[in-house]
């Protein structure tokens, strides 16, 4: 079911268009996602554009590029390779529940390559 928002001249909903952005709130030093506001574009006929926003608990922007960096055969490998903590901050990434840092990043791409080359 698609989400819908009510134009703020006539009242009436209308389904968005497309995801204009995200906006998330980040707990420091955790990393943990506390929580985000996303902006859609919406069209009304009568009185044209406007801006709908809904907050929400998790990142699916960032869900997306991480999925799209670490596919799932490899994505569960590296779940078993990382040591606990390191796999639940991993899974909790891929979910879009916490916010990794540009060092964790690297390093299960890092890994990912390695257990890329090992299939080979």
């Amino acid at each position: 079911m698609m989400k819908t928002f009510a134009c703020p001249k006539c009242f009436k909903s209308y389904p968005m268009e497309k995801s204009m952005g995200e906006e998330f709130w980040i707990k420091h030093p955790t990393g943990e996602v506390a929580g985000l506001s996303r902006k859609f574009l919406i069209v009304c006929p009568e009185h044209g554009r406007f801006v709908g926003s809904e907050n929400g608990n998790h990142s699916t922007i960032s869900e997306k590029r991480l999925k799209k960096l670490f596919p799932k055969k490899i994505a569960n490998r590296l779940k078993e390779l990382l040591p606990p903590e390191e796999g639940k901050k991993f899974s909790r990434s891929l979910n879009g529940f916490h916010n990794p840092t540009s060092d964790d990043e690297a390093r299960w791409k890092e890994l990912s390559l390695q257990v890329s080359a090992q299939k080979v």
